[in-house]
C-alpha cells in the first residue's frame, strides 16, 4: 500500500459514507482520476454471487449477483480513491476496506492480501433487465392480529384464502369488500399456506414432509401425499391435475408433485436462498423470498425472471397468491398486511 494512501484510509474510517470533510475534500480534488467508476462484469465465481458491480457517480455501488439463475441486486454507499475504496460489498453490515488496480479494461479488487474478484469494462444493455420493479396498487390490513403465526396464502376465485398456524383456521379474505367473510376450521393442523384446485384444498403443513387434502364443506381430512421428501414445506402451487410445485425449506429443495399419481415426479435443489410460498399463472410458478417475486419454469423449475417491489420496505413476503390476470396478492408475515400487485 502506497504511503499516501494511509492518510485516506483512516480519515475515511472515521467519518460515516456519503459525508466529507474538508481533508476529504483537498485529497479528492488532489487526485481526481479514480477509475473505479463505472459498470463491471465480474470474471470467474466469487462468494457473493456477483455477476456485475456498478460504480456510480452518486457514490453508490450497486451489485447485481445471481444464484442458480435467481437474480436479485444489492446496493450500498462507498466512498472511493485512486486506488482504494470503502464499501460494504459482503453486505455484513459495515464497511470494508479494499484496494484496486485499474489496467486497461480490467479491475482487479483486494480484500487484504485475497483477491475479491476480477471484471471488465460493460455496458448497461446487460443489466437492462436484471430486476424489474412493481409497485403495490393496494392493500389490506387489520384483519389479524400480530402474534397470529401465518405464512403463505392461496386464492379460490373470489377470496384470497389466508391460513392461521396456531388454530387450524382458514379465512376468506374478500379483495372488493377489504373483509373476512367466512371462516372454515380444519382438522389438520399447523397450516403453512393453501392451495385450491377447485374442488378440495391442498395444505403442506409445519414440520410435516406431506401435504394434506381437506374438504371445503367442512375442513375434515381427505387424506395425505406421499412423503414428498422434505420437511417443513413452505410453498405450494397448483398447476394442475398432474403437477403441484412444492418447496420444502428443509434442503432448500422444489419438488414437483403429481396429485394423480401420488408421486414425485422430479426434484431441485437451490443453496444460499431462503424461499417461501408459490402459486401458479399461466402455466409458470412464481415465488417470493424477502422482497422479491421469481417467475420459473415448472420444467425444471428453472428462473425466468426477477421483481422487486418498488414501494415495500419490508422483507418478510411470506406469501402469494394468484388471483388472475396477472394480479397477485402477497402477505406480510411480520404486518399481516396483504398486498396486492399486477406482473407484467
Amino acid at each position: 500500500m502506497k504511503t499516501r494512501n494511509i492518510l485516506f484510509t483512516s480519515l475515511s474510517v472515521l467519518m460515516s459514507l456519503g459525508s466529507c470533510t474538508k481533508e476529504t475534500i483537498v485529497k479528492e480534488e488532489y487526485n481526481p482520476n479514480i477509475s473505479v467508476y463505472g459498470l463491471w462484469k465480474v470474471s470467474g465465481t466469487n462468494e457473493f454471487n456477483y455477476k456485475f458491480l456498478h460504480f456510480q457517480n452518486s457514490k453508490n455501488v450497486i451489485g447485481y449477483s445471481e444464484n442458480g439463475g435467481f437474480k436479485s441486486t444489492y446496493n450500498t454507499n462507498f466512498v472511493p480513491y485512486p486506488e482504494q475504496l470503502i464499501a460494504d460489498l459482503k453486505n455484513y453490515g459495515s464497511s470494508t476496506i479494499f484496494n484496486y488496480k485499474v489496467s486497461n479494461d480490467t479491475i482487479r479488487i483486494m480484500d487484504g492480501n485475497k483477491l475479491f474478484l476480477t471484471a471488465v469494462k460493460s455496458t448497461s444493455t446487460e443489466i437492462n433487465d436484471w430486476v424489474t420493479p412493481v409497485s403495490i396498487s393496494e392493500s389490506i390490513s387489520g384483519l389479524f392480529g400480530t402474534e397470529d403465526y401465518m405464512g403463505g396464502i392461496g386464492f379460490d376465485g373470489t377470496n384470497i384464502l389466508v391460513p392461521t398456524y396456531d388454530d387450524n383456521k382458514i379465512h376468506s379474505v374478500s379483495p372488493v369488500s377489504k373483509t373476512i367473510v367466512s371462516t372454515l376450521t380444519t382438522a389438520a393442523g399447523s397450516l403453512n399456506t393453501v392451495e385450491y384446485d377447485g374442488t378440495q384444498y391442498w395444505s403442506p403443513r409445519n414440520g410435516w414432509s406431506t401435504v394434506t387434502r381437506i374438504k371445503i364443506s367442512d375442513g375434515s381430512t381427505l387424506g395425505t401425499s406421499v412423503d414428498i421428501g422434505g420437511a417443513w414445506i413452505y410453498g405450494a402451487a397448483y398447476l394442475s391435475a398432474t403437477q403441484m410445485a412444492l418447496y420444502a425449506n428443509n434442503g432448500n429443495t422444489f419438488y414437483m408433485y403429481n396429485p394423480t399419481t401420488n408421486a414425485v415426479a422430479f426434484s431441485k435443489k437451490v443453496d444460499n436462498i431462503y424461499f417461501r410460498d408459490m402459486a401458479a399463472y399461466n402455466s409458470k410458478v412464481y415465488v417470493v423470498t424477502g422482497n422479491k417475486i421469481f417467475k420459473m419454469d415448472p420444467a425444471g423449475f428453472v428462473p425466468e425472471k426477477t421483481y422487486e417491489l418498488s414501494n415495500y420496505s419490508g422483507s418478510n413476503l411470506n406469501g402469494i397468491a394468484s388471483a388472475g390476470g396477472g394480479v397477485f396478492w402477497l402477505f406480510d408475515s411480520q404486518t399481516k398486511e396483504l398486498m396486492k400487485v399486477t406482473l407484467p
